[in-house]
């Protein structure tokens, strides 16, 4: 039996990452060279090397995988990568933390107060990112509004002219020092977009986003990150890591993609969540297009929860992510909007309710507000 190489698992434990599976990182790529170096089966090496792999059977520790690969105690690996990939269970718990707030077009003293407003309200998680040209900012508005940095989540993103081994490590050190100083490790580091132009007319090399991905993992060894991912991926895109041949250690934690009533992105959603990759919904209000679409409204309206009175279109729609197990990102510097945005925790969506909200795209069109990464080859 063919047996591959065993990736590398970090677990997730409580407020921070430990290495808890160096003990069973066992490299049975080398025995199956050795063993197929060996001219003689009867050869004292090779039965040596025949019964490791026989123990290690019988401790379970290795089980045959439906591509033919080994694996370390398979049940045990999944249970560790859906720990990593869920991040620190702080970020995904507790109310204020299912719903974060993006910080896009929010510069200098606008993104400072935004922020203290959004502390304010009970957002934990800020989405920010090279393009936005506001990490210094986030710095100096935690310092401003005497923010500590361990009862938040600041995440940022990858340029994407900056793909590729060294440009992501010079890029990562520089959001990093921005956000940071270097005083502590940034929190979560995506890469922004799969191409390395806005547009994906350049065709960019899988080994390109190859390269990227193998700095990531390598800065979140380094514990200068806590957690790192995607955003803007297909499932094309997204299919290159579970390649038998990558050599991937680390899968993504987090896709961000662009995802709302006119973009319900279910394909992607279920191939996300059913590899415990979290997704995270930027635009969730259709760049606030749709904040004002009267059917949107009309729903909205038919909404009387008892527990909450009248239900807004956003509210309404931050609830229909949650409840599709969704991380939306709205984005607001008006402090009403941002408490709306922080109370759709005291009612739910019935099932009707979520299924008319399902249908909406198919029944009233397709429609995106930012770039297409289905053009990025």
């Amino acid at each position: 039996m063919p047996y591959g190489k065993i990736k590398r698992v970090k677990l997730l434990q409580n407020a921070g990452y430990i290495e808890m599976y160096n003990n069973y990182m066992v490299s049975l790529e080398q025995i199956q060279a050795a063993l197929e170096r060996s001219q003689n089966p009867n050869d004292e090496n090779t039965k040596k090397l025949q019964q490791q792999l026989e123990q290690m059977e019988q401790q379970n520790l290795v089980k045959p995988h439906h591509r033919g690969c080994g694996y370390i105690d398979f049940e045990k690996v999944e249970e560790a990568q859906m720990a990593l990939q869920s991040m620190n269970n702080k970020i995904i718990s507790g109310k204020s933390l299912k719903v974060r707030m993006g910080t896009w077009r929010l510069t200098g003293s606008e993104c400072e107060k935004a922020l203290k407003d959004g502390y304010d309200v009970g957002f934990r998680l800020f989405d920010s990112a090279s393009m936005y040209d506001n990490e210094q900012d986030i710095y100096t508005g935690l310092k401003k509004a005497k923010i500590e940095p361990s009862h938040i989540i600041i995440q940022s993103k990858l340029l994407p002219e900056n793909h590729g081994y060294e440009s992501t490590g010079r890029a990562f050190e520089e959001s990093w020092k921005n956000i940071t100083k270097g005083e502590r490790p940034l929190d979560v580091y995506l890469i922004h977009w799969p191409g390395t132009n806005q547009c994906g007319l350049k065709k960019t090399p899988s080994k390109i986003r190859r390269e990227t991905w193998k700095k990531m993992e390598e800065v979140y060894r380094q514990d200068k990150v806590r957690a790192i991912g995607v955003s803007n991926y297909e499932i094309k895109h997204l299919e290159e890591f579970y390649l038998n041949d990558q050599n991937i250690d680390i899968f993504p934690s987090i896709n961000q993609i662009e995802l709302h009533p006119k973009l319900n992105q279910k394909s992607i959603v279920d191939y996300c969540q059913q590899r415990n990759i979290i997704v995270e919904a930027y635009m969730p209000f259709g760049e606030g297009n749709l904040i004002s679409d009267k059917y949107l409204k009309k729903i909205s309206e038919s909404l009387q929860k008892p527990s909450h009175g009248p239900v807004t279109v956003p509210q309404m729609l931050l609830r229909y992510y949650i409840q599709r197990k969704i991380v939306p990102l709205p984005k607001s510097q008006n402090i009403i909007h941002l408490q709306q945005n922080a109370n759709v925790f005291n009612f739910e969506l019935d099932e009707n309710e979520m299924e008319i909200l399902n249908r909406f795209q198919s029944e009233h069109g397709t429609q995106r507000f930012d770039w297409d990464p289905s053009r990025v080859n």
